[in-house]
């Protein structure tokens, strides 16, 4: 599968500087993955670095709050790696259609190290998909990818993720069907990922050397096959034979059954696809073995230059009573719902 869309991390990869986490561990007596696991949930999703956080980090890394407070308060500045910006150049100029994202980490506390960064890149980097912003963190959240996804329209396995972090960017983008490439110095003796195969997982010791293997990566010999989106939709119904409809921020006010796109990685039919879907961004949780196919659409609206179309399967959820029912909708999946007589 071509590769179309190349997501780069900014610690240790664009840009150094202090570590957050390094920071915190430094000051916890507890071991690394305990203090990495606090700071991608707790800090890099928050919105706003409140009290109310830093005093479950605290409660989390048996701190005081002053001290997590101080540390979270007074990251450093990120020093812009000269190398990184004349590597993404040369991808930019070798391949002006792909497209390039930044895929950060980062908390509310460290705007001054985001800003340093668009600044640098500013002409190279199509779009910025930050923790703090999205509230979805790499090594927790798989909508870190999946969104990035859906908002360039390019398939997962069309996604080249580049990072210097095994969990967070290797593996992240691994597990949600992307490529992933490590920047590291020591990436000889870190092989535990190289079974992925040459067209999921690749290393290199620089920026540098990565983008020399990207652009050897990106014009090696892919499928040119077309592609089929395959999607899942529920048709649900309240007791008075009301159904369900949505609209995503991205939708522009045009409404649909609620599911979602079947991921290429995802053990999931559409039927299930849509379960999930609807379970993460509405908030309803639908009983799988209830589903009968009701209608099998295809639509061009999809289409991409690689050839791909849109097949979507519907399925029928049954009646559901809203008494017994809170709907709690993702506003960052979905704008608005409403209910309509068919």
């Amino acid at each position: 599968m071509s590769k179309r869309l190349l997501s780069i991390d900014v610690g240790d990869t664009l840009a150094t500087g202090p570590s957050l986490t390094a920071a915190l561990r430094d000051a916890a007596d507890l071991p690394g993955d305990i203090v990495a696991k606090t700071v991608r949930t707790r800090l890099y999703c928050a919105p706003e670095i409140t009290d109310q956080v830093i005093g479950k980090v605290a409660s989390d890394l048996e701190l005081d709050t002053s001290t997590v407070r101080d540390i979270v308060d007074n990251q450093g500045d990120l020093r812009v790696n000269p190398s990184a910006q004349f590597a993404l150049m040369a991808i930019r100029d070798a391949f002006p259609d792909i497209r390039i994202v930044l895929n950060s980490n980062a908390t509310a506390a460290a705007t001054h190290q985001t800003m340093t960064v668009k600044r640098a890149f500013a002409g190279i980097i199509d779009d910025y998909y930050i923790s703090c912003e999205t509230g979805f963190a790499k090594g927790v959240h798989y909508q870190a990818f999946t969104q990035i996804a859906d908002d360039h329209q390019v398939y997962l396995d069309e996604i080249i993720h580049i990072g210097d972090q095994l969990e967070d960017d290797v593996e992240a983008a691994l597990k949600q069907g992307c490529a992933a490439m490590l920047v590291h110095p020591d990436h000889a003796d870190l092989v535990e990922y190289a079974p992925a195969g040459p067209d999921r997982y690749r290393a290199a010791a620089t920026i540098i050397d990565a983008a020399q293997t990207l652009r050897t990566w990106i014009t090696e010999d892919h499928d040119t096959n077309p592609r089929l989106t395959v999607r899942g939709a529920m048709l649900i119904r309240d007791l008075d034979d009301r159904i369900l409809i949505a609209s995503g921020p991205s939708d522009h006010g045009k409404y649909y059954l609620p599911g979602g796109r079947c991921h290429p990685f995802f053990p999931q039919d559409p039927a299930a696809t849509a379960v999930r879907e609807i379970q993460e961004k509405i908030g309803i949780t639908l009983n799988l073995s209830k589903h009968d196919l009701v209608n099998t659409a295809w639509s061009h609206k999809e289409t991409r230059r690689d050839g791909s179309n849109k097949i979507i399967f519907t399925f029928d959820a049954g009646h559901i009573d809203l008494e017994e029912l809170t709907i709690n909708p993702d506003r960052t999946e979905i704008a608005d719902y409403k209910w309509v007589n068919a």
